[in-house]
């Protein structure tokens, strides 16, 4: 599922994910994703390495029981990808972009 498939950062160190790209692992439309986005049922969530995995990155998106993971590398790369199923989380809400905050939880 990886391919040549990169992840940019933006100014501010956050991630910042092709809606397109993100759609088409959820088997959205990319105007549902938005959607879904806007209205905080898609949540996110990034995980720094540490020790041996420093420099290394793992973004979660969830909708409903569907979670997308990838492991990102230092450059941007993605290293790693997996969607899967479990149960929906609550409480959590994503801002209305595509993007992820690479200051949140450590792993």
């Amino acid at each position: 599922m990886t391919g040549d498939f990169r992840i940019e950062r933006d100014a501010g160190g956050d991630f910042v994910l092709d809606p397109a790209v993100l759609a088409a692992r959820f088997r959205l439309s990319v105007a549902d994703f938005r959607r879904n986005m806007a209205l905080g049922h898609i949540t996110s969530m990034v995980e720094a390495g540490q020790g041996e995995d420093a420099g290394r990155f793992r973004l979660t998106l969830r909708f409903g029981n569907r979670v997308w993971r990838a492991v990102v590398d230092a450059s941007g790369r993605v290293a790693d990808e997996t969607l899967g199923f479990t149960s929906p989380v609550r409480g959590i809400r994503a801002g209305a972009a595509a993007t992820c905050s690479a200051s949140a939880r450590k792993p």
